[in-house]
């Protein structure tokens, strides 16, 4: 609204000369007669003199209109409108004779004034008289057109001087603001949202544990970073943007365990949008953040758009809902399992009590009694695996990802549901090709979802003729590398409507004494977090679950 006010002054002050040449050429011809001699020279002068003014004139008019400015003279002695321009009287919806005849006097003009803008404008007008200035006072207020219309007006007001004795008249520019104004609005209107939407942004962030920054990857440095961003390290802007000075020393706040894969993720970022890690607090706690970000390219310099999210809260409750996955998988492999420990405890109970015979009937040989106590010896020993696998595979998994063999772990998980299978008359085929890569992650959760699969596919073929009980477990690398796991059985498939959903939370078509619709959803997890991916497709005789999982660095080979 600054280059309004000069633009606006301009134009008075432009007023204010073309009207004093104008009283000056009224004085002019008001003077001495002009002598015979000089009447013609005088003449040429007085024509050139009209048409140059009746240009001026012209040129005026016409700044008025663009500008929607006009001016008027006011008498203070008389009390009235001495002149008023065209297009004045048009900001008002009037002629100019009707304007003339509309203001005789203030109180006329002040009927104009809306109500709430009277009592400023008179402060103006009694303001400008007791000043007696030359300078320009200024006043912005409304008006009511006579078609019930508001404009918003911006009035410039400044004296006359008199050829003789005090000012008696003022000019009056008045422009009409209202577009102004209007656009004005809008454009606060527009900072208020923006300001509101911020605030929201903010809040939400806040609420979220979302942190954004931008990162350059000339200089390998933040060029900023949010609070919450900051906050997720449990420190101030100032502060991360002082410890975080470049890549190598952000990397000191990222998890020992998980710096090789963070940095693998820096360098091939276009392959990995999205990164799950570990951070290390200001308090020395870990939390678990998500990582996303987005390439831009500004003035020849390219950053990124990051964002991070603690999820932490998350991980604690994923944890949660694993375990009791866990203990709802023993649970339904209960009644195998205490077979499967009665078995040894009947092999122990048979050998000491017939080693125990023999002795008491004093025909005992030491080999058979060594016999006994090695067989004794063994399915003790048996027994203790599968407590031991059972107490293992009860405990949380541990944090950092490790080399493991997907074969061990589909044979290990039979170990605890083997004889839950082979009750079933579930027979198990197994075809391990010896060239197999090992992969990054836990022995735990790779166990826990073969038997997710091997409880899945049980359920599906218990309903078949004992000859038609079959799991089908086969290990190859493929083609591209990857160790690739397919579970395969004999139940007659997923219909078409469920395939879409089996990995979904909850989801499940058995009964509730059957499942809860977990373990296929925290299977996909396993997987997914380890790098790989798992898919259910049908087969002519059931479902096929495929496995494949990336190698672990330097592609190693398990013997």
């Amino acid at each position: 609204m600054k280059n309004n006010s000069k633009s606006l002054q301009a134009v008075v002050d432009k007023l204010q000369n073309q009207l004093a040449v104008a009283h000056a050429r009224i004085l002019a011809l008001e003077g001495p007669s002009i002598p015979p001699k000089q009447f013609d020279a005088s003449a040429s002068a007085s024509t050139q003199a009209y048409k140059s003014a009746r240009t001026r004139e012209a040129a005026l008019h016409q700044t008025e209109e663009i500008a929607k400015l006009g001016h008027e003279i006011w008498d203070h002695a008389q009390e009235k409108t001495l002149f008023v321009s065209e297009e004045l009287a048009k900001i008002y919806g009037l002629s100019v004779d009707e304007y003339m005849l509309a203001v005789q006097k203030m109180e006329d003009y002040f009927k104009f004034v809306v109500p709430e803008d009277r009592e400023a404008y008179k402060e103006f007008e009694n303001q400008f008289q007791k000043e007696e200035s030359f300078n320009p006072l200024s006043i912005e207020y409304r008006v009511t057109r006579t078609d019930g219309k508001i404009r918003h007006l911006r009035q410039s007001s400044k004296l006359i001087p008199a050829e003789f004795g005090p000012p008696t008249q003022s000019l009056n520019v008045i422009q009409d603001i209202t577009r102004f104004k209007q656009v004005e609005a809008e454009l606060q209107r527009s900072r208020d949202a923006l300001e509101e939407s911020t605030e929201i942004l903010a809040l939400s962030a806040s609420i979220a544990n979302l942190g954004h920054a931008v990162w350059d990857y000339d200089y390998e440095k933040f060029l900023l970073v949010s609070d919450s961003w900051a906050s997720c390290f449990g420190l101030t802007q100032d502060d991360f943007l002082e410890i975080a000075s470049d890549f190598d020393h952000y990397l000191l706040l990222v998890h020992p365990g998980d710096r090789e894969r963070y940095t693998a993720y820096y360098y091939d970022e276009s392959d990995f949008p999205q990164i799950d890690y570990r951070i290390i607090h200001s308090n020395g706690e870990t939390r678990y953040v998500e990582q996303h970000y987005m390439l831009r390219e500004q003035s020849g310099l390219e950053t990124a758009v990051v964002t991070i999210q603690d999820v932490t809260e998350n991980k604690k409750a994923e944890a949660q809902l694993i375990q009791s996955s866990k203990l709802i998988t023993l649970g339904e492999m209960s009644a195998g399992m205490a077979h499967e420990l009665n078995q040894p405890l009947n092999v122990i109970v048979l050998a000491a009590e017939n080693a125990a015979r023999k002795i008491s009937q004093g025909t005992v040989e030491q080999l058979y009694l060594m016999e006994r106590f090695e067989r004794i010896v063994a399915q003790a020993k048996r027994a203790s695996t599968i407590i031991n696998h059972l107490r293992t595979f009860g405990r949380e998994a541990k944090e950092e990802f490790y080399e493991v063999d997907l074969r061990k772990a589909a044979v290990g998980s039979l170990e605890l549901m083997g004889e839950q299978l082979r009750l079933a008359q579930v027979e198990v085929e197994t075809n391990f090709d010896d060239d197999f890569p090992l992969v990054m992650g836990h022995q735990i959760q790779l166990e826990q979802m073969f038997i997710n699969l091997y409880s899945n596919a049980f359920h599906a073929i218990k309903k078949n003729d004992p000859e038609e009980r079959t799991i089908l477990i086969e290990a190859f690398k493929s083609r591209e590398g990857e160790a690739t796991i397919r579970v395969s059985d004999t139940g007659g498939g997923i219909p078409d409507s469920v395939l879409p959903n089996i990995f979904d939370p909850f989801y499940t078509t058995k009964s509730i004494e059957e499942g809860t619709g977990l373990g296929l959803s925290v299977s996909y997890g396993f997987v997914l977090a380890m790098g790989g991916t798992i898919a259910a497709s049908n087969t002519e005789l059931g479902v096929c679950f495929e496995i494949k999982i990336p190698p672990a660095i330097g592609d190693g080979i398990s013997n």
